[in-house]
Formats: structure tokens, C-alpha cells, sequence
């Protein structure tokens, strides 16, 4: 069995609004170079990092997902100096 490659950038201890009725909110995800690879727990997302991932740590800030974003969408993140974190599809920005 194949595993995925490692995230290349992780956000962490998020409150992240999914638009996914089955699962409403998330407190992790993860990017593969410009795709959305996954939205979960910080304790399963972490889990995917290897040495080279990049950590950005929300600090219980919420993340909104654009409507139309999945998993395997490309996306962009933004941290900005104050800590937010802003994410768009690759196509908005």
C-alpha cells in the first residue's frame, strides 16, 4: 500500500468551518503543495507531518473554507503577521 505524500504546510488547533453536513467542523488540515489534501483532528493531521512540513498553529482562531472548496481543490494560504490565516481557491486569487 502506497501512502500519500507528506503535507507540505499543516494548520493546527483551528476551528475550521467545513460546509460539510456530516462533519461541520474540523481543527486541522492539510496541504499537499497547492491541494487540499485533508480536513480533520489536530491529533490526525499531525500525524501526517513529516520534518520538512510547514506548521501554522491558529491558536483557536476560526478558518472559514470558501464554498466550493474539497479536498483535492486548489487552494492558497495566507498567514498574516497578526496570525490569521486566510484560504482561497487557487482561481479567486
Amino acid at each position: 500500500m502506497t501512502h500519500p505524500p507528506p503535507p507540505t504546510l499543516i494548520v493546527v488547533n483551528a476551528c475550521i468551518a467545513t460546509g460539510d453536513p456530516r462533519r461541520p467542523w474540523a481543527t486541522a488540515l492539510a496541504i499537499h503543495e497547492k491541494n487540499l489534501a485533508a480536513i480533520a483532528s489536530t491529533t490526525e493531521i499531525i500525524k501526517m507531518a513529516n520534518s520538512a512540513t510547514n506548521i501554522v498553529d491558529a491558536r483557536g482562531r476560526t478558518v472559514i473554507l470558501p464554498a466550493g472548496v474539497s479536498v483535492g481543490s486548489a487552494v492558497r494560504v495566507v498567514t498574516t503577521a497578526g496570525g490569521d490565516v486566510m484560504i482561497s481557491l487557487e482561481d479567486q486569487v
